[in-house]
């Protein structure tokens, strides 16, 4: 070659590389380009629907969740607290201090679940998955 360099994008792993696609019928490599890519994903995409018999959408069907109870997400919370945390003597306030931690992670500030209003019953819900889990170990 004329001393051009080309660039690639590599869709598979090499013995130097560690790469991978979600695409079973992309090629192992191709020229880096928007362009390139598209067009490789789209052939991909259109190998899949001929050779397995892929069905390919453009839409996606959203599923409506029900509605979080708040009263009952921080029922729930404040009786894990008791049983992680404990009262009195036997408190745990190492484990506190990871619930809080948590509850700053979700939340963005130090705060306490006694403090959670009903419109961030979603977060709540968060931190009462993450007691549960701390429950299970």
């Amino acid at each position: 070659m004329n001393g051009e360099r080309k660039r690639w994008l590599y869709t598979r792993e090499t013995p130097t590389l560690f790469a991978g696609s979600r695409f079973k019928y992309m090629p192992d490599k191709i020229p880096f380009g928007y362009d390139e890519l598209v067009n490789a994903i789209a052939e991909a995409i259109e190998m899949a629907e001929k050779k397995d018999g892929a069905t390919v959408v453009d839409t996606t069907k959203v599923k409506s969740e029900s509605q979080l109870n708040f009263a009952e997400v921080r029922e729930k919370a404040q009786n894990l607290w008791k049983q992680l945390v404990g009262e009195g003597e036997t408190a745990r306030p190492d484990v506190a201090n990871t619930i809080l931690k948590k509850i700053e992670m979700i939340m963005g500030r130090r705060m306490k679940l006694s403090e959670f209003t009903e419109d961030q019953v979603d977060l709540l819900a968060l931190v009462v998955i993450d007691m549960e889990e701390m429950v299970k170990t």
